[in-house]
């Protein structure tokens, strides 16, 4: 992205929606906040870092499920420990 600055990154998802986030350029030590907005750039859910610092796994469900609103999601099996994974369209 030569010569812009950007102070938010915006993942566009199939249905039209955004999983949003601050720039490095403008959080240059890591994600500070996530937030989706929907096809019409409303802001439908927003998370902040200290809620996944109390409660990461539970914050990294509740992002994965809103996503998961979003687009198509289909089942995967991973086996830990082994060099063999399948996830999406494996």
């Amino acid at each position: 992205m030569s010569g812009k600055s950007l102070s938010e990154v915006r993942f566009v998802l199939p249905d039209g929606g955004r999983l949003c986030c601050p720039s490095v350029e403008v959080e240059p030590r890591g994600v500070t906040y996530v937030r989706l907005l929907d096809f019409q750039g409303g802001e439908e859910v927003y998370w902040d870092c200290a809620e996944w610092q109390e409660d990461p796994q539970g914050v990294m469900a509740a992002i994965l499920g809103a996503i998961g609103k979003h687009c198509q999601v289909e089942a995967g099996s991973l086996t830990l420990g082994s060099s063999t994974a399948r996830g999406f369209g494996g």
